[in-house]
């Protein structure tokens, strides 16, 4: 199972200009008005409604699944992850490696977010899920190459307490302060 972006792609916020790849193998053939659903992290991609894909898109399976192409595809986000939903059409698949391949500008990338080990799974309407692979990284890491803070800062709500050592100190005949002597 893989769900692969083009390079220029993994950013956030923006519609795909590349082709987007995923591939899986099912137990079971899906038939045409089946579905597969890609299960991403929150926000991986935009909600989108119902409807058709881009041009470019398509439906491959290794062993010949003839006819068969891509209907509706839609995007929700709800509670801790998203689904994107391919509805299978003109035909059925079979239970072979398939390959999904959602045309440019078929989907918008969602949230900045980094890679997560076991991010995207696949099911069917047939299948239940596989198991989890890790997803791309959306944007990239901020580096913090310094930070700085004013010595004054808050030095207004500071409050001075005494040292031990001021406490201590001794007045000129060695002896310690007391409160006859007051501090030197």
């Amino acid at each position: 199972t893989s769900l692969s972006l083009q390079d220029g792609d993994r950013v956030a916020h923006q519609s795909t200009s590349g082709a987007v790849s995923i591939v899986f193998t099912p137990v079971s053939a899906v038939p045409s008005g089946g579905t597969i659903t890609v299960t991403t992290p929150l926000n991986y991609f935009a909600a989108r409604s119902a409807g058709a894909p881009a041009s470019g898109s398509s439906i491959a399976c290794a062993s010949a699944c003839g006819g068969v192409s891509v209907g509706d595809v839609t995007v929700t986000n709800v509670g801790a992850s998203g689904a994107l939903t391919v509805v299978v059409s003109g035909g059925s698949t079979t239970a072979s490696a398939i390959t999904v391949t959602l045309g440019a500008g078929t989907l918008t990338t969602g949230s900045p977010q980094a890679s997560t080990s076991g991010g995207i799974t696949v099911s069917t309407s047939r299948d239940y899920a596989s198991v989890g692979v890790a997803s791309q990284a959306l944007g990239g890491s901020v580096v913090v190459s310094l930070f700085s803070m004013s010595w004054n800062v808050g030095a207004r709500q500071r409050r001075v307490v005494p040292s031990p050592l001021e406490l201590a100190r001794r007045v000129p005949s060695r002896e310690k302060a007391s409160p006859s002597t007051g501090p030197v």
